[in-house]
């Protein structure tokens, strides 16, 4: 295979091979907000299952809880976006993270799906250069032309 073709493939290829890691690095970010979300939820239920200045565990995350006196179960916090809070019942504030988690969920397939497309191109590059290159190795161990001396002596 000429140089310069295979130097233009080896670009492709980790072209490619960036784009992925990308895509993968974007899907593993979309899978964390989705944890974080997953886990406010669940705090947001405890609060609005609570009673009146009862006494909860509440997840801080990582693992880690805390004793909490809710004094109001019908109002929690909930953002709205760009820092913004709103008080609104727990019903409310987990309709709104549904909302989200649907939107983190078809975020997530575009990028399984583009992250399929982009490794079979992948795949298809490194094949072409493995085949080509195999081609290259038959030619320079065939010895010359056909009817020649090969390695004759």
């Amino acid at each position: 295979m000429a140089q310069p073709q295979r130097q233009q493939q080896m670009q492709v290829a980790q072209q490619l091979q960036e784009q992925v890691q990308e895509l993968e690095e974007q899907k593993e970010q979309i899978n964390q907000l989705l944890t974080q979300l997953h886990e406010t939820k669940d705090a947001i239920e405890t609060i609005g299952n609570a009673e009146p200045d009862e006494t909860v565990l509440l997840p801080l995350g990582s693992g880690a809880y805390v004793h909490a006196r809710i004094e109001d179960p019908e109002a929690v916090l909930a953002p709205l976006g760009n820092g913004v809070l709103a008080e609104e019942p727990p019903e409310t504030a987990i309709e709104r993270l549904d909302g989200r988690e649907d939107e983190a969920e078809d975020a997530l397939e575009e990028v399984d799906a583009e992250l399929e497309e982009l490794q079979q191109e992948l795949e298809q590059v490194v094949s072409q250069m493995q085949q080509q290159q195999a081609q290259a190795q038959g030619r320079g161990q065939g010895g010359g032309p056909p009817g020649g001396p090969q390695g004759a002596g």
